[in-house]
């Protein structure tokens, strides 16, 4: 059975779909094709092969992208072109140019924002990180300015390279469920990280929290590193290569993860070592994540993305980012700074295995499952009505003791 296809209804006039609405002719280049089924969240991978002719532009585009017309040099989308290897919106060069015979895989990450494109099983690295701004997203394909055919392949058979690492088949079928020795059916929904903790800065002190910093340039404060701008930085005010630049919530925060945006020439400007601390009362600090000689990962307008692995217990008000040298310049600079609180993992027992389980509650394959990591919420399901008396109290345990399991990989 195959779920997602492009889209017979909603699609531009000039588009002819064959192949089970899996292949798409695109005969001029003012109009579009887009599947079936939208996306706002997970992470989701899928694989479009050029057949003959044409020009064309792979990517996405949300419910508000005009099907009639050639949807690259607008907000609503964003392409990867194969005349010129170039990104589609904002313009700007990014990967290898393709042509027929090649097979271009599209990795979605709705849960950190960012689209990745794959030529030939090769990334050509992120492409944007700005996803989650469009909303809803729906894979597309446009002409760019030739008849041509290509055929898209959401999963319902074996892509031709190998899925990236947590991501899920588009097609979103061929779920899985865990059985239990009981007969009862087990579900994990994986956890992940919430979106960035730091509102829109408008100054040091609005609209909520406190950005600060050991020293700051007139027109480049501290607060410009969390403003959601990128091209907006923070300079360390006496032009060294050491400082710190801090946000302090209203309200603690766990911290898990975090990112640094550089500025233009990134090589040059970014920090390489440095030590993100944590206090409650801006005068005791705990180190949380100590880095050195970070001298990669570093691309204009693209998140250097860091785990804290510090196991504490404690939530903080104020982080603080001491930065202690910058090898490549002669100063430090900053554009964004984002923060991350981790979500926990969920378990769902279901009391049986049917098909509505697997629909409602399967977890799509392929899937890694880290036994080991924390799993924050419990839950049980029971599939047929039963009538409950009042003042009873129901009680379930699950002994893992007797399961030595600590990862589980499916493909």
């Amino acid at each position: 059975m195959t779920l997602v296809t492009w889209d017979a209804i909603n699609k531009g006039v000039n588009v002819v779909l064959s192949n089970g609405n899996l292949t798409t002719e695109i005969s001029s280049n003012t109009t579009t094709a887009r599947t079936t089924i939208g996306r706002e969240s997970g992470k989701w991978y899928w694989e479009i092969n050029i057949v003959s002719g044409g020009y064309f532009l792979i990517g996405i585009i949300n419910k508000d992208a005009g099907l009639d017309s050639r949807t690259f040099d607008t907000l609503n989308s964003r392409y990867y072109y194969s005349q010129n290897g170039n990104r589609y919106y904002p313009t700007s060069t990014y990967g290898a140019t393709y042509t027929v015979g090649d097979v271009i895989g599209v990795a979605l990450d709705l849960d950190n924002g960012k689209l990745e494109f794959y030529k030939n099983g090769i990334s050509q690295g992120i492409a944007f990180s700005d996803i989650k701004t469009m909303g809803k997203v729906f894979p597309s394909i446009t002409s760019g300015g030739a008849i041509g055919k290509a055929t898209a392949n959401f999963g319902a058979t074996p892509f031709k390279y190998n899925i990236p690492q947590g991501f899920r088949l588009y097609e979103g079928f061929n779920k899985i469920l865990i059985s239990s020795s009981n007969g009862e059916a087990l579900s994990i929904k994986k956890g992940g990280y919430t979106d960035n903790l730091i509102p829109v800065m408008t100054s040091n002190n609005s609209p909520s929290g406190i950005a600060s910093a050991s020293n700051e340039l007139s027109g480049n404060e501290a607060w410009k590193a969390f403003n959601g701008n990128k091209t907006d930085v923070w300079i360390e005010g006496k032009y060294l290569k050491t400082g710190f630049i801090s946000y302090t919530f209203p309200v603690g925060k766990k911290i898990k993860k975090y990112s640094i945006f550089p500025v233009q020439n990134p090589a040059t400007w970014s920090p390489t070592d440095w030590i993100l601390r944590g206090s409650n009362d801006g005068i005791n600090w705990t180190d949380l994540d100590v880095r050195s000689n970070v001298t990669t990962g570093w691309v204009y307008g693209s998140p250097n993305e860091f785990i804290v692995d510090y196991k504490y217990n404690n939530s903080f008000t104020s982080y603080k980012l001491d930065v202690s040298d910058v090898k490549g310049g002669t100063y430090l600079r900053i554009a964004e700074i984002e923060m991350y609180e981790s979500i926990s993992s969920k378990l769902t027992t279901i009391s049986s295995q049917s098909e509505q389980s697997f629909i409602n509650h399967g977890m799509d394959k392929p899937l890694e499952l880290d036994v080991t990591s924390e799993i924050g919420t419990i839950a049980f399901i029971e599939q047929s009505p039963t009538t409950l008396g009042s003042g009873k109290v129901f009680k379930k345990s699950i002994d893992i003791s007797q399961v030595p399991i600590k990862k589980v990989a499916i493909k």
